[in-house]
């Protein structure tokens, strides 16, 4: 179940950043990948097994915070892939 739910995340994310960053606005884009990353660390977690109740707080939102955060450094006007 794990691995699926890591395989759905890794396929929503190219699909964001291929086609969504036309298609969606900022905030629509920024939703999408939020919850890519919320889905990688839940099915991460659920690869693991046996983790405890921090996990399951601090993983999603730090991914999530984090695939924004990469996606907004990664397209910046200065970014290696600004378009």
């Amino acid at each position: 179940m794990g691995w699926v739910a890591v395989a759905l995340a890794v396929a929503g994310f190219v699909l964001a950043m291929r086609s969504g960053r036309e298609r969606l606005s900022r905030r629509g884009l920024d939703v999408v990948l939020a919850a890519t990353g919320v889905c990688a660390a839940i099915g991460g977690l659920l690869i693991v097994g046996d983790v405890d109740t921090w996990s399951w707080i601090v993983a999603p939102v730090a991914l999530a915070v984090g695939a924004v955060a990469q996606e907004r450094a990664l397209f910046a006007p200065g970014g290696p892939f600004r378009t």
